[in-house]
């Protein structure tokens, strides 16, 4: 399982949690809920739109719309739905829609928006279940607008997860602090170099700092590798 279906699960538990918890009023959203689950997500989006949620339900009725809405790929849709869940959610549901917003302005790259959100949980929910998934997710959205210094400094409180570690040997690299990228990456290629397959981006930049280095034939094994565009016409 990679870190998007990991993430796609944990969302899932967590959300089924709070249905299974939360009051009787909830039960026609534990049905939507359970048609997403399975796949389901027109029949989940078509109930989704004729359904009429009481003044209790709402914050979740519109966190649940809004998810099912970026699975549609109906993105604009889906961050109007968020809006409307943090503007009227308890602490709970507001984390949820918070973080799903901000992840949502990421994969759109929209980065100073999400770097915004980022922050917002952060500072509103300090000792967020999510505090190392908005670390990393600010730490990338910074990396993304040129701000190294202080990605590299969110990228060091996220942990040592691969996502967080190849981030900050990135950002080194981008620092042309290249040595240590360079120590850096070795690591983690002997660790795990598994999540390269998710991160087009990382190869480009390791393949980049393997030649600034003078590694010539490392630099092409990696340049020959990259596939997606845009980046393989950088490549």
């Amino acid at each position: 399982m990679n870190c998007k279906e990991m993430c796609h699960f944990y969302l899932l538990l967590t959300l089924t949690f709070i249905l299974i918890y939360a009051s009787e009023v909830l039960a026609g959203l534990r049905e939507i809920q359970a048609l997403i689950e399975e796949g389901r997500l027109l029949e989940a989006e078509r109930m989704l739109s004729t359904y009429r949620p009481s003044s209790e339900e709402r914050p979740l009725y519109h966190l649940i719309y809004a998810r099912t809405l970026a699975r549609l790929g109906r993105f604009n849709q889906s961050l109007g739905h968020l809006r409307l869940s943090i503007a009227s959610g308890t602490a709970e549901v507001k984390e949820e829609a918070l973080l799903e917003r901000a992840r949502l302005y990421l994969r759109l790259k929209f980065y100073p928006e999400a770097s915004m959100c980022f922050r917002l949980i952060l500072m509103l929910f300090p000792e967020s279940r999510f505090k190392r998934e908005a670390s990393v997710g600010l730490a990338e959205s910074l990396r993304k607008q040129g701000y190294y210094e202080e990605a590299l400094k969110y990228y060091e409180q996220a942990g040592n997860s691969l996502e967080a570690l190849y981030g900050k040997a990135n950002a080194l690299h981008q620092l042309s602090r290249y040595e240590e990228a360079n120590r850096l990456y070795k690591e983690l290629l002997l660790r795990d170099s598994g999540f390269l397959k998710t991160s087009p981006e990382t190869v480009l930049l390791i393949a980049e700092n393997m030649a600034v280095l003078n590694k010539t034939d490392e630099a092409k094994r990696f340049l020959a590798s990259v596939k997606e565009p845009p980046y393989r016409y950088r490549a």
